[in-house]
């Protein structure tokens, strides 16, 4: 079975069916989750054999889970079978583009051609290849006179030619992710 990290709690992944042939008490079943959740994020009812989220999930943190379900008879003496169930934790976007550095420092030089390469933004995102891009950038402030563009690949490039007067600029750059 496969749910998605964002998932509610309370909401239904399956439902694990057991069968007993005998009849009565002797063939009333109980379920229970007996191992493979040693978080507590997943709980089994003990009557419908429903298996339902119960804490929050992090695909980040766990990708998945081997689950161990026992079913269980009332009769006397009790007989018990076990099931795995394998259970996928599925990817939200729920984690942010993050620079690999929070500062970045470089220098133009004015003897270079137009649209030279000055530095690589680098990117990554904790989510899944289905939400961790591609990325778009663009620049925020700092872009005096718009001596700077910046390519869809996160290359900041200069846009004008510059001339032998010396001027610090201060750029601040975002990342999204591209949907």
């Amino acid at each position: 079975a496969a749910v998605r990290e964002d998932a509610a709690n309370g909401e239904t992944i399956l439902r694990i069916n057991a069968v007993d042939l005998d009849s009565g008490e002797n063939g009333r079943i109980t379920y229970s989750l007996i191992n493979g959740d040693r978080h507590g994020q997943l709980r089994v009812d003990s009557v419908t054999g429903v298996l339902s989220v119960a804490g929050q999930l992090d695909r980040e943190l766990i990708g998945s889970y081997t689950l161990e379900v026992e079913a269980r008879d009332n009769g006397s003496p009790p007989l018990a079978a076990t099931t795995l169930v394998a259970l996928e934790i599925t990817d939200a976007n729920d984690n942010p583009p993050a620079f690999s550095h929070t500062n970045y420092t470089a220098i133009a030089q004015e003897d270079k051609q137009l649209g030279f390469a000055i530095l690589k933004l680098q990117v990554t995102d904790a989510d899944g290849p289905n939400n961790a891009g591609p990325f778009t950038f663009e620049i925020r402030t700092g872009n005096v006179d718009n001596a700077f563009r910046i390519d869809a690949d996160g290359t900041l490039r200069t846009a004008t030619i510059f001339n032998h007067k010396v001027r610090a600029i201060d750029l601040k750059f975002f990342s999204n992710i591209m949907k």
